[in-house]
């Protein structure tokens, strides 16, 4: 399996080094890079990602992609999480829309997307994945390496897809790892309100469509995401 273009053992969070990589050295799609330890690892949400022991892996992608697909970056990097996990033998791996990465319903890590945009277009994305490795031992004995250079693997699988705009398989393979489908959901809304419903599909945009009790259809994008809370299976 691959390794990480640029691996470290400390630094201020994986994304950071990707972005100015990126901004800065003009790093090609596809490039990697790794964090042991990170100061300061955030979510969706800005909210602390406070692992003691961390596999975090971030790549920078190039879509051709239009600024309305940017919530796709968010189902690129789930899949690569899902799948990472899959891919090294462990079972019962899914996630849930947009970012949650969970073994046999245990959250086991969490997944990542932001979007750049130029004038029209996504001028680049930062795709990350981490894993908790704590909770993801509890399931497999798989070790730090081996799981960074699955996620690795898997988010240049996903590049390759993203840059062939094989965006009908992208959503098709999503929503057969991801358990948000079919779920009776509340979704509180940024900056306020909320949709109550059943996730129905994944829109073209990588947005969840939520069907209300009266069959009225509304797709939620990442953006607007607040939390989501289960009603119903």
């Amino acid at each position: 399996m691959p390794s990480p273009s640029q691996r470290a053992e400390l630094g201020l969070s994986v994304e950071a080094i990707a972005e100015q990589a990126a901004r800065r050295d003009g790093a090609a799609s596809g490039t990697t890079y790794a964090l042991s330890r990170e100061v300061a690892g955030r979510t969706r949400g800005g909210e602390a990602w406070a692992a003691q022991r961390s596999a975090s892996v971030a790549l920078i992608i190039r879509p051709p992609w239009a600024p309305e697909e940017a919530d796709l970056t968010w189902i690129l990097a789930a899949i690569a999480g899902t799948r990472a996990l899959s891919s090294i033998g462990i079972s019962n791996s899914e996630c849930q829309w947009p970012d949650v990465l969970m073994i046999k319903e245990q959250v086991v890590g969490r997944s990542y997307a932001k979007a750049f945009l130029g004038p029209g277009i996504i001028d680049f994305a930062v795709l990350s994945v981490r894993f908790d490795l704590d909770a993801v031992e509890t399931q497999s004995d798989v070790g730090l390496m081996e799981l960074e250079q699955s996620v690795v693997g898997e988010l240049n699988r996903v590049v390759r897809l993203a840059e062939d705009h094989a965006i009908s398989e992208i959503r098709r393979e999503f929503v057969g790892l991801c358990s948000t489908f079919g779920q009776t959901l509340e979704i509180d809304l940024k900056p306020k309100g909320y949709v109550r419903g059943t996730v129905v599909d994944l829109a073209p945009t990588g947005g969840v469509v939520v069907e209300s009790s009266t069959a009225m259809r509304e797709i939620v994008s990442v953006d607007a995401l607040r939390r989501l809370k289960l009603l119903s299976t």
